[in-house]
């Protein structure tokens, strides 16, 4: 743990990585095709590498990314909350899992609430989901059993103002929605984020900074 992100990721491809793909260069096609696990390592840049990692590098995964993470690579592992992590992701991928609620408003017609989870059993309305009517025949057609989920919304001022919280998913997984200390931060975040452009045009500046601390690199 106390060893540097390089290290770190070099004991994973020597110890983990390398042996498994050696190991199933070695089975028949038959058999590597019921191997039910791959192992990959992702690729790293330095942090002025945004642009291309946004064009070569997301393009290429296997699942979707929401953002990316900004870490110091002279820093030992952290566990729990690490303070010297960034994580940037556009304002529009920032989501909340509410519990849903089923009201009507003062024209008898539906309304979702979105209550946020205090601890324990305990929850208190936060907002009012942003509903458009052809929503209602895609994801809320039968009320009963909406009432009681939860449900991942993302930030979308415009979808349907003046609520701003637009439905993305139900997360049936999860027992809760977000505590209302994760939900401020999640808040927050969006307060100070960025958009690619600006955050690109920062990168030049930082890769000027790490060449003079690392002339010749």
């Amino acid at each position: 743990m106390q060893r540097d992100l390089e290290k770190r990721l070099g004991f994973l491809r020597d110890h983990i990585v390398g042996p498994f793909r050696a190991a199933r260069r070695h089975d028949s096609p038959e058999a590597a095709r019921l191997v039910p696990v791959v192992a990959e390592v992702k690729l790293f840049e330095r942090s002025y590498g945004v642009q291309k990692v946004y064009d070569q590098i997301i393009p290429r995964l296997y699942h979707k990314s929401d953002g990316l993470i900004f870490t110091a690579v002279k820093a030992p592992y952290m566990p729990g909350t690490c303070n010297t992590i960034v994580k940037w992701k556009p304002a529009g991928e920032n989501s909340i899992d509410f519990k849903i609620r089923v009201t009507r408003n003062s024209s008898n017609a539906p309304e979702l609430q979105l209550h946020q989870w205090l601890g324990g059993d305990n929850y208190e309305l936060f907002g009012i989901m942003a509903v458009r009517p052809d929503d209602w025949a895609t994801h809320f057609a039968d009320l009963a059993p909406l009432d009681g989920r939860i449900a991942e919304t993302i930030y979308d001022p415009e979808y349907s103002p003046p609520a701003v919280w637009r439905f993305l998913r139900f997360r049936d997984d999860k027992p809760h929605g977000n505590h209302a200390s994760v939900i401020q931060r999640i808040i927050a975040s969006i307060g100070d984020t960025m958009d690619l452009d600006e955050l690109v045009n920062v990168m030049v500046q930082v890769r000027d900074n790490w060449k003079c601390r690392n002339p010749g690199s």
